[in-house]
């Protein structure tokens, strides 16, 4: 495996530090020193091919990113302004023995996300239907 540049260094810190998966805007944001963003997207494509992180993809559009050292994680996505929140409580654990048993499957990790509206988009989303609708 190669040596860890100090950028890559850096950006790997972002993640594994982050509490939730971050996108590349995120990631740049983070970072005290300056790349190319394609640095960054070479650096990304290096620790998912090491396994250092993985990537998601949420409603078809940005990637996000988390480190692969967490184990699991669950969270909820807004599909309309694209916050990410980490929640806890963990009912998957069953699911898992379950899972292993049933097809002799080793399972190292989980990630589990519901996807839908967060209580600000969904008030927003609320008013806006009202409005239309009143003469």
């Amino acid at each position: 495996m190669t040596k860890l540049t100090p950028v890559r260094k850096e950006i790997l810190s972002v993640i594994e530090h982050a509490e939730v998966p971050v996108n590349v805007s995120s990631i740049m944001d983070s970072l005290v020193s300056v790349p190319n963003i394609s640095t960054v997207y070479r650096a990304l494509d290096y620790f998912e091919q090491n396994q250092y992180i993985h990537s998601i993809s949420l409603s078809g559009m940005r990637f996000y990113y988390g480190s692969s050292h967490g184990g699991h994680g669950h969270f909820l996505f807004c599909r309309e302004c694209r916050e990410l929140i980490k929640f806890d409580d963990c009912i998957v654990h069953s699911l898992q023995k379950k899972l292993q048993k049933q097809y002799q499957y080793l399972i190292s990790s989980h990630v589990l996300f519901f996807e839908g509206l967060c209580g600000d988009c969904r008030k927003l989303k609320d008013k806006k239907s009202n409005s239309i609708f009143k003469v």
